[in-house]
């Protein structure tokens, strides 16, 4: 079940996808050692990605009828250990009722609710090749409101044939 992290989904292209969690799953994964900016699971998903080239990572989280989505990605990793054990490489828990996500120019890598639901675009280098990350898209207002995933990805290539050792 991709609401707890041992049953995340890969991601292995740049398709736009939709998502809507019902609850946080069987466990709470969010602690003081991985939450960073988010507090705790309400409606989560968890994904794994992991780019084949380097470049650039952007994306969109747009929420159908704009309620407060926000997430977090851990990474990047040789080896995966779910759920993560250190705060996150990106985190944004903004209370803004609007989409959200990785974008160049944002100047930030983690941000609290008076945030602007926008942090750093992620650059994966040569060392960054083939190396996992995961992620938490986490709908905190908690209405079953569904999402539009949609990436934006420059050089990169994600892989379809990783495997992931939970």
């Amino acid at each position: 079940q991709s609401q707890d992290c041992s049953g995340g989904i890969t991601i292995c292209d740049d398709s736009t996808f939709g998502g809507n969690a019902d609850s946080y799953g069987d466990v709470q994964e969010l602690t003081y050692q991985n939450n960073d900016c988010l507090s705790v699971e309400n409606q989560s998903q968890w994904f794994f990605f992991s780019p084949t080239t380097p470049g650039t990572i952007e994306f969109t989280i747009d929420p159908s009828n704009g309620i407060d989505y926000d997430f977090a990605i851990w990474g990047p990793y040789d080896y995966l250990t779910c759920p993560p054990t250190e705060d996150p490489l990106r985190c944004t828990y903004s209370a803004l009722y609007e989409p959200t996500g990785l974008v160049i120019g944002a100047g930030d890598s983690s941000e609290p609710p008076s945030g602007d639901a926008w942090v750093e675009a992620i650059t994966v280098s040569n060392d960054d090749i083939d190396k996992m990350y995961v992620m938490l898209i986490d709908n905190w207002t908690a209405d079953n409101t569904a999402y539009n995933f949609t990436w934006n990805l420059t050089g990169v290539i994600l892989n379809c044939s990783i495997q992931l050792p939970v």
